[in-house]
Order: structure tokens, then C-alpha cells, then sequence
């Protein structure tokens, strides 16, 4: 039977662990065995990443400038136009394309609406509130007290991407890093807005 170390990895995300450990990974693989086709391996497990799940949201990384380490695609679906255009964008920025079957995306989803294709894409460095400052002539941030969930973070950084923020400004006392949680429920978010933690006085002072 086929288990998985990638199912496992997939229960370690959602318990907000960081599956991008490649100790971690590396345990795994040596007991257990793995997918034919196994995914995990055209990631480079020294970033950070995030998992982009759905059709357009694939499309629209590939057309943005952000660093796509790999595409999997359900076989399922490779006769769909759009299927066909994410493909065609990915070739051309050399980025890996995986085939693979319906049920491995399946097992990798974590939104349950992959929509036949995944892809994993580095997280941008993080940058301070003195750069955006001095990049943006009118910057438009948003800012939070102190946050207790890491869904509610990632559903910030979703809607502060939807709203073209230039950043979100959370308290460094409460939820303020980028999780597998936070960037599951940001739907991309997490990699389109700079997210900083700093101290509200601060980041107030210096906005003024």
C-alpha cells in the first residue's frame, strides 16, 4: 500500500508544524515508502514556501514575479485551457511541471478545491516598515493589536492582498509570523504582502 510520508507531512502543516524541515522530511523518507512521483523532492526545503492551490491563483503567480520552485498537475486535467496556459507559463520560466494522478492531489490539498493543480512558491524576504516607507510615497497599511489565531492573520493577509495594502503591521506580542496555517488560510496572501511585527508605538511613530 501507498502511505504517506506526504500525507504525513500534509497533518504536520495543518497542526502548524514546519514541514519544510528537511530533517524532518528525511526520517520520514527513510521508513516509509512514498508516491512514485513524489513531490516533495523539487522543493528546496532551505525556503520557506507556501502551497498555492486553484486555477487562477496558479495562473496569476506564474504571471507575477514570484519564484515558483514546482507545478503539479492532475493528469486529469491536462485538456483544459487554463491547465494548458499554466503549463505553458511554467515551461517558459523553467519551472518544474509534474504529472501526476488525481489522487495525489488530492492527498496534497489542504483547501480541498486544488481544481486539478498545485504549486509551491517561496516566500519573499521579509522587509522592514523603514523600506516600504521609503519605496511607497502613499503607502496603505493595515494594522493590528496583538493577534490570538493564525487563521485570523491569514485571513487578513488575504483580504489586505484583495485591497492592495502595502503591508500589514501586527504586534510582535501575539500571532505574527508566517506559518503553514497562516499562509494556508492566506490563499496566496502571505506572499504578496510584507507582513511586520514590530511594536505598534513604533510603527505609528515612524509612520507620522
Amino acid at each position: 500500500e501507498e502511505t504517506l510520508v506526504l500525507e504525513i507531512l500534509r497533518q504536520k502543516t495543518l497542526a502548524g508544524g514546519n514541514w519544510t524541515n528537511h530533517a524532518d522530511y528525511s526520517s520520514f523518507h527513510k521508513s516509509s515508502p512514498v508516491y512514485t512521483t513524489d513531490p516533495v523532492k523539487y522543493i528546496n526545503m532551505t525556503n520557506q514556501i507556501i502551497t498555492l492551490e486553484g486555477r487562477n491563483m496558479i495562473h496569476d503567480a506564474l504571471t507575477s514575479k514570484q519564484k515558483i520552485q514546482a507545478v503539479l498537475i492532475s493528469t486529469a486535467t491536462l485538456a483544459d485551457p487554463r491547465i494548458k496556459e499554466i503549463e505553458s507559463l511554467a515551461e517558459k520560466q523553467k519551472t518544474k511541471v509534474e504529472k501526476v494522478r488525481p489522487e495525489q492531489i488530492g492527498h496534497l490539498s489542504e483547501s480541498g478545491g486544488a481544481q486539478g493543480v498545485i504549486a509551491y512558491m517561496e516566500l519573499p524576504q521579509t522587509i522592514t516598515l523603514d523600506e516600504v516607507l521609503r519605496k511607497k510615497k502613499d503607502p496603505f497599511f493595515i494594522i493590528f493589536n496583538k493577534l490570538d489565531y493564525e487563521q485570523n492573520l491569514g485571513a487578513i493577509l488575504r483580504s489586505a492582498w484583495a485591497a492592495g495594502a502595502d503591508a500589514v503591521i501586527v504586534s510582535n506580542s501575539g500571532v505574527h509570523e508566517i506559518t503553514p496555517v497562516v499562509a494556508k488560510v492566506s490563499q496566496g496572501g502571505a506572499a504578496y504582502v510584507p507582513l511586520i511585527a514590530m511594536s505598534l508605538f513604533q510603527a505609528l511613530a515612524k509612520i507620522k
